[in-house]
Formats: C-alpha cells, structure tokens, sequence
C-alpha cells in the first residue's frame, strides 16, 4: 500500500504515468488540429514560410511581385532549415511545415515542463503536465500587453526563440552560463529582438549572482552570446536598413499608427477602451503568481532573488516601451516592441499561479477545490479570465501565521482595487466580458457541463481521499484543453479552403510569371500555395513599409490605392478609419467596371482577378475559374 492507502501500483499509475499521457493526448491533439487548418489558413492569412521558400528560390517568375515583408524571413535560423531541405532535397516547404509545427508544439510543452520543475520545490509531475497543457493548449497567456498571439504555432521563430529563451533562464538559475549562453545565441539567432529581451532577465540574474564566485563563468558566457549575436547582426542586418528611416517620421508615426496591432498598446486602447481584455487579466496573473510567493507553503519560492530580479527587469522593460510609444522619438524603439517583456513575464507567472491552485486543491475542503479546478478550466478557455478570481479566491486562505496576514491580504485585493478603479472611471461596463467574469464564452452549450461535472467529480473524490484530486483535475484541464483546441478554428475557415483551391488551380493553369490582383481586403494571403505574383492587398500598401521606412513602398502603396481612387488621409482623422478604409477599399474594387480591370491590365501588367462571389459584381470579362467562395476573370478576352 501507498502512502494515500491506495495499492502501491495504483497509485504509481495515477501520480507518474496517467498525468504523461494526459499530456502527449492533448500534444497530439495540438498538432493534429494545426495541420488539419494550416493550409487553409495560410492561404488565407499567407505571410508564411510556405510561400517564402519558393519566392526567394525563383526571383524571377516574381519580379512583379509586391514584397510584403517576408524577404526578412532569411535573417531567422530556422527558416534556413526549409531552404536546405529545399536545396539539397527537394523538399518543399508545404510539406516540411507540418514536421516542424509538431516540432515548436512538443518543444514548447517540454520547456514549460521543466520549468516548473525548476522554479516549485518538489513540483509533482501532474502540476507540471497542467502547467504545460495550459501554455501549448489554451488561451491563458493570450493577455500580453504587445497583443501577440500565444499560442502560435506557424512554422516559424517566435515558438523556437521562446523554447530556447526558456531553456536559457533554467541554464542560468542553475549556474550554468555557458549553456545559457548557448541558448540565449540560439534565441537570437531566430528572432534577435525576442532573444534580447531573454538576455536582459538573464543579465539582471547575472547582477545578483555577480558576487557569489560564479563571475567568471558568467563572463565566458557573455563573450559567447556576444560572439554569436554579433557575427548574426554582421551577416544578416545591415546598420542602414537598422537606423535609417527615408519615410518623413510624421508621416511614419500617423500611418503606424493606423494599422498596427502590436507597436502601440496605449494608443490600441490596451490602457483604456479593451482593458479589461488584456490589462486587467495581465494584472491580475501577476497578482495570482504574488500570491504563491506570499503563501508559507510556498514561499520562500526557489530562486526567488533572481526570479525577482528579472521580472523587474522584464516590467522596467514593459514600462519603458509603452512611454516610448507614446512619443516621437525613435522609430526603430518603438518598432523593437520590448513591451513584448510582458509576454516574458506570463511565461513564469503561469507557473507560480497554477501552482497557487495546485495548493488549493490538493490542500482544501472539497467545495474549495471545486471552485479552483473551476477557475482554471475558464482560464483555460478564455484569455486569462480566470486569474482575477483566482487571486481573489486566493485569499479566502490567509496565512496561519499573524505577522504574514497583512501582506497576503494586501496584495491579494490588487486585482479588485484596479477593478474598482475602472469602474469609477466609467470603464466598468462590460461584466459580462471575458476579463471580468469569463461568463460570455463559458455559457456556451459544450463548455457548460464541464465545471459542473468536475465539481461532483471532485465532491466525490472527496470521500476517497485527496489522492484522487490532481490525477481527476489533471484529466478534466486535458479535456477543457482538448475542446479549446477543437474551438480553436479559423473564422475564415470555410473561406480560406476555397481560397486555397483557387491558389492551387493558379499553380496549375496559369504561366509562372501571371500577375493576379486579388480582393485586396484579403490579408495578406495569395502566393504562399499559388506560387504566383501579387499585385498586393491594403495592408500591403499602407502597413507593411513601415518595418523597415522604406520611402519607395510607401510611396508605391499610396499610388496604388489611388488607382482605387482614395487616398488615406481623411481616415487617418478617424477612430474608426482603418475599418472605414478597408469597407470602402472593398467596395471600389467591386464596383470596378471592365474599363478600369483592362486598364489595370495594360497600365500595370496585371493578367487575373480574384473574386469573392459575394459582394456581387459585373463584368464580360472570362470566367477561367469558380468555385463557392470565388471567381476568377482574365483580365483580357481570349
């Protein structure tokens, strides 16, 4: 018999190898659901290695082609896999993509995985699985302040820069720095800003154990990162293409602003009108993690000086990067984005709020532990939704000893007081959204049940004993995970599979250099599975030059939006301009008569349009192809 008075192989199964395979169910489930909608999303959304390969393989069948961008893509060392393989192989990047989605999925849960192993003394392997469930499966993280998506998966180098990011803080905290080192240049070298931001909360670690007989190693590390780094920003970043910015900075600043989603958090009312979808649950995950660190059972938390330190590093970092938005300073801070050291921040945070609960849990009175598997089931579906409550419910468990109180208490009202303060200030409104209550998606038909029969679950574990508690919440957040993934479908899906059909008749019945001008409020999706020339799309003309202030692109995207016979400047005055613009961009290109499409052929080489069969449209010219969701036209009669 165990310890818990279960049998010995029972219990082995339940607390060693249930929650594993818990664990490579919802990995697998992960991976089979971003294979099955790839494609159709990446011909919708494009901006993928997919199309990337291939365009900077064969130049010269797009020489009419408008960059969007990606020709950057060759400056992130996992790109260059897909360009080997295409090389010396010939293996295309449509098929490579799917290795290597299942590659960033397993490499991300296993990172989480040893995180908490090393962040919580003795973390049992269930809260370790949950803790890496929630990060590759759910939307718990999805609260950043820079508003970049997690999780993504895409075949590119954001997944990959964080996994070795990760793996970099772990090397460190152990004294590791060479391997650090190793790690961090592994970062780098996929994504340099990302693995920057990895580098500041490695060094901010560094300046605490600076004294502790470990300065000569941290010193070897830093000339390896060093040596790496600069040989990377050497070889593929040019000081001109880095510092110089040919568009006027008025002009930069206004249109940046106009279509950006991640540059300008205040500005995208991430402060203000939707702060109760990414201010409020941020705040209050960090609160959640204070808690784990203020509990006796917790605390004090391992490594807690240099976690501290580097989280503060993190948020100055934050702080710096919204002010800096804000002002017309420097273009090129502000494009760095280092608000995305938020998103840092989430990585551990979830690790000590998860293990907050984990506490409550296996610790509590049953209908307690009900409402905290209730709290991160919600979490689990809807960004960051439960974290408010959590550290709420939080301190319905002070501490038993007198002098702790005080402290605990404090710091578990933050989220309630910042709530408060919104609804003085007449931003309380939306209780039902998800940042408050996490109500609205949580009423949904399919999720309903689940809370409900976990809690009879674990009122009925109850009476067995608590040992049944985290194998039963183990496998009820790998059920809520299993059913965000299967929501987590593309809108556009129906649209994108018949978008990704016309792309690949185009690859087959069209000449290779053919110039296609597609709906151009369709982002930025065309070439990826056609293989064939984009005459570009709103985004492309008004956003996309203001990467690198290339004055030619803007230049080019604002004729090109003439043709359509608007100019961007009486939207930039308004609120709502981006979406009045793409509204009335749309509505032009459908109105279009024959004259103005053959004109667009002769003046400016373009052989096709693409169409979607609703709005309506007139035209004589050949119909070369159809399917329920497009239309095709030659653009000159046969």
């Amino acid at each position: 018999m165990s310890a818990t008075g279960m049998p010995a192989a029972r219990a082995e199964f339940l607390t060693r190898r249930l929650p594993w395979l818990a664990l490579a169910l919802v990995v697998m489930a992960c991976i089979a659901n971003r294979c099955y909608w790839y494609a159709p999303e990446t011909a919708y959304r494009g901006y993928s290695p997919v199309g990337w390969v291939y365009v900077h393989e064969h130049p010269a069948e797009f020489s009419k082609n408008w960059q969007n961008g990606t020709e950057n893509y060759d400056r992130s060392a996992v790109m260059w896999v897909y360009l080997l393989a295409y090389r010396l192989a010939g293996i295309e990047a449509e098929h490579l993509v799917y290795f290597i989605i299942a590659l960033e999925i397993v490499g991300l849960a296993w990172s989480y995985v040893r995180i908490t192993q090393t962040l919580i003394d003795d973390a049992p392997a269930s809260l370790a699985v949950v803790v890496a469930m929630l990060a590759v499966a759910s939307s718990i993280r999805n609260v950043s302040l820079s508003r970049f998506g997690t999780p993504f998966f895409e075949g590119q180098f954001y997944t990959f820069a964080e996994i070795a990011r990760n793996m970099a803080v772990l090397a460190c905290l152990r004294g590791r720095w060479l391997k650090s080192a190793g790690w961090l240049s592994l970062a780098t070298v996929n994504h340099v800003i990302l693995g920057a931001i990895g580098s500041a909360f490695v060094a901010a670690v560094a300046l605490v154990r600076w004294r502790g007989g470990e300065r000569r190693d941290i010193l070897r590390g830093a000339a390896l990162l060093l040596l790496v780094g600069g040989a990377w920003l050497a070889l593929f970043y040019q000081p001109g293409a880095l510092y110089a910015d040919p568009v006027p900075d008025a002009v930069w600043h206004t249109w940046a602003r106009f279509f950006n989603y991640h540059w300008f958090p205040w500005h995208n009312g991430v402060f203000t009108a939707e702060h109760q979808r990414w201010l409020l649950p941020f705040l209050s995950m960090l609160a959640a993690a204070a808690l784990c660190w203020l509990h006796p059972a917790t605390r004090p938390p391992r490594y807690g000086r240099e976690m501290m330190a580097g989280m503060a590093m993190l948020a100055a970092m934050t702080v710096f990067a919204v002010i800096i938005s804000e002002q017309r300073v420097s273009t090129t801070l502000i494009k760095l984005a280092l608000h995305r050291g938020a998103d840092m921040m989430l990585t551990f945070a979830l690790v000590y709020a998860v293990a907050l609960w984990w506490r409550a849990l296996v610790t509590l009175p049953a209908w307690r532990a009900s409402a905290a598997a209730y709290l991160v089931l919600a979490a689990s579906w809807s960004a960051g939704v439960a974290s408010a409550a959590l550290a709420v419910h939080g301190a319905l468990a002070p501490p038993s000893a007198r002098r702790d109180r005080y402290r605990w208490w404090l710091v578990a009202t933050l989220p309630v007081l910042v709530a408060l303060a919104y609804v003085v200030s007449g931003h309380g409104k939306p209780w039902l959204s998800e940042g408050y209550s996490g109500l609205a998606p949580l009423l949904g038909r399919p999720l309903l049940a689940v809370p409900l029969l976990l809690a009879v679950l674990v009122m009925l574990a109850a009476r067995a004993g608590s040992a049944w508690r985290a194998p039963l919440l183990t496998l009820c957040v790998a059920l809520a995970c299993t059913g965000w993934i299967q929501r987590d479908v593309p809108h556009f899906a129906v649209e994108g599979r018949a978008y990704l059909d016309v792309q690949r008749w185009a690859r087959a019945n069209t000449p290779t250099g053919a110039l296609f001008f597609a709906d151009p409020t369709i982002f930025y999706g065309w070439s990826d599975y056609s293989r064939r020339a984009s005459f570009g799309n709103l985004r492309d003309w008004t956003h996309r030059w203001a990467y690198n202030s290339r004055r030619d692109w803007w230049q080019q995207g604002v004729e090109r939006l003439a043709l359509l016979g608007l100019k961007v400047d009486p939207y930039l005055k308004r609120t709502d301009g981006a979406q009045r613009l793409t509204r009335d961009v749309r509505t032009r290109f459908y109105r279009a008569d024959d004259a103005w499409r053959q004109r667009m052929a002769s003046d400016w080489g373009v052989d096709y349009f693409v169409l979607r069969r609703k709005p309506a449209h007139r035209s004589q010219l050949p119909v070369v192809y159809q399917n329920q969701g497009f239309v095709v036209l030659a653009a000159r009669a046969p």
